[in-house]
């Protein structure tokens, strides 16, 4: 037996370290609990005493996230630690990765702590060092490559629609699919991630409330599909729910200051076809929503200051100012510190949303952009026409389909009124579908009113949105209206310059209309 080479000193107390990485070791070697009766086995018949660390189903590659070699090392680092070696299996038991397993094995040998592999005794002296070294880089190109075919094999799972590991994403569940036989004439099985009869809806319904501007807190109480806004944000970016899984996206790596994910090239990526949950349009809504909230949001310290003018302030030398604050008033400044004075914060951004109120929220005004957006809607609808009426046409067709399979189903037999059933769900859905998108055709052709009453209820929205909206809303307003804003401390005087001009100076149909649109 190769084990009773090794040399454990009579009388002495070490430790034995048994590590797994999946629930068995491989097929050449003996189960867990075998291993760890071995070990004690030779340590007793050795006149030695020891205690037994295990870590389970984790990684030879990863030694920061081992708590039982964690343990070890720790100890050994102690002034007077209480054991004298540390036994195991074999080396690749201790580490698969040669650098970090050797500044382990410095570490304990700092202390006189000897690591012993009771399967490949190793001799003392320089040879014994050469040897370890060989087997240790053995045993981390074995992890290299078992990674790499372990890889290859999760790719072509995914290429073909299977799971290729993990859990599904809250709406999808888990169905094994049977795609063979094994040679003893076991059923060789796939898992597939398939539509969850009870989450689907309430991914649905979040999506829904997503497109119609419903806050994220509202959404995650109403639907508990998750428990924080970070999760949903996450789930309403994901592609699998317009049918679309992406497996290998991202790489754990190791970093300076340990690991960290790192994008993956365009060739690694694969990509496959799952049963959709969300239908298409409402998907594109929620992603183009996604997309400018994404380009409306402003850094914490924004947020902190309550820094309206910060995108579109110029100081009088050209360079960018920034907000500050003193114990009383919050204040602009000069990146550039040019030496002109602070400008009051409040003040320049109450005369800058007094000018866009002066100038922009009156009823000609108001008048000019709802006939410039009624005019565009007009030629939208004319170019329009021949889908919507495509849409229709699809809509009364699938209507009708929809009539004669509930009348078959009334005489249907048991067997045919299941088939009969599963139609009757496809073709609703896809009414739903196209309803959706007829209501997104027919609101184009919808113009808006003239009248005196809603042209002041839309001067009093937007002097709404003046005094009493979000800072991030507001940010939004002035940037989409202004180019830039000079401002010279000293002289105490600030000049607003418009996006666009038009004959009195504001570009009214492009800087407000999205707002009446709303």
């Amino acid at each position: 037996m190769v084990g009773t080479m090794i040399k454990i000193p009579a009388g002495s107390h070490g430790m034995v370290y048994v590590r797994v990485s999946t629930a068995h070791q491989a097929e050449d070697e003996l189960p867990v609990d075998s291993q760890i009766a071995e070990l004690k086995a030779a340590v007793a018949a050795a006149g030695a005493t020891c205690e037994v660390v295990t870590d389970a189903g984790i990684s030879g590659t990863d030694f920061e996230h081992r708590p039982g070699l964690q343990e070890i090392v720790a100890r050994a680092r102690e002034p007077k630690p209480n054991f004298k070696w540390v036994l195991v299996w074999k080396l690749s038991r201790f580490g698969r990765d040669i650098e970090e397993g050797l500044i382990y094995r410095a570490v304990l040998r700092k202390k006189d702590i000897e690591l012993i592999s009771y399967k490949e005794p190793i001799p003392e002296g320089p040879l014994g060092q050469l040897i370890t070294h060989v087997l240790m880089a053995v045993d981390q190109f074995y992890a290299a490559a078992t990674a790499a075919d372990v890889l290859r094999s999760q790719k072509e799972l995914a290429r073909q629609g299977f799971s290729a590991g993990g859990r599904p994403p809250v709406g999808y569940r888990r169905e094994p699919v049977q795609v063979g036989t094994r040679y003893d004439g076991t059923p060789l099985t796939r898992i597939r991630w398939v539509p969850d009869p009870e989450a689907a809806p309430r991914v649905v319904q979040a999506f829904q409330m997503a497109a119609e501007g419903v806050g994220y807190d509202q959404i995650v109480a109403a639907t508990h599909i998750c428990q924080n806004k970070s999760s949903l944000a996450t789930i309403l970016a994901n592609p699998i729910y317009r049918g679309v899984k992406v497996f290998n996206r991202e790489t754990r790596v190791e970093g300076e200051h340990g690991r960290k994910r790192r994008r993956n090239g365009a060739d690694d990526v694969v990509t496959s076809e799952v049963d959709p949950i969300v239908p298409e349009p409402l998907w594109n809504r929620v992603q183009e929503l996604l997309t400018r909230r994404r380009e409306h949001r402003l850094a914490p310290q924004r947020y902190a200051g309550g820094y309206v003018l910060t995108d579109i302030l110029r100081c009088a030398c050209g360079a960018r100012m920034a907000g500050t604050n003193s114990r009383s008033y919050r204040y602009y400044r000069c990146v550039a510190r040019c030496g002109r004075p602070h400008v009051r914060a409040d003040l320049l951004d109450t005369g800058v949303m007094d000018l866009i109120r002066r100038t922009l929220i009156t009823p000609k005004a108001i008048r000019e952009m709802i006939d410039a957006i009624n005019e565009h809607g007009r030629l939208v609808a004319a170019n329009q026409a021949p889908e919507l009426q495509r849409v229709q046409r699809q809509i009364a067709s699938l209507e009708k389909q929809e009539a004669n399979l509930r009348r078959a189903l009334r005489t249907a037999r048991p067997n045919a009124a299941e088939r009969i059933a599963l139609e009757i769900d496809q073709v609703a859905a896809e009414i739903r579908e196209a309803v959706v998108k007829r209501d997104d055709l027919e609101q184009v052709r919808k113009p808006l009113s003239t009248s005196k009453r809603f042209v002041q209820q839309t001067m009093d929205e937007m002097t709404g949105l003046i005094d009493d909206a979000a800072l991030d809303t507001r940010v939004a307003w002035v940037r989409d209206l202004m180019d830039r804003v000079t401002v010279d401390g000293r002289e105490e005087h600030a000049v607003a310059i418009w996006r666009t001009a038009s004959d009195d100076g504001v570009n009214r149909s492009d800087s407000v209309s999205s707002w009446l649109r709303r």
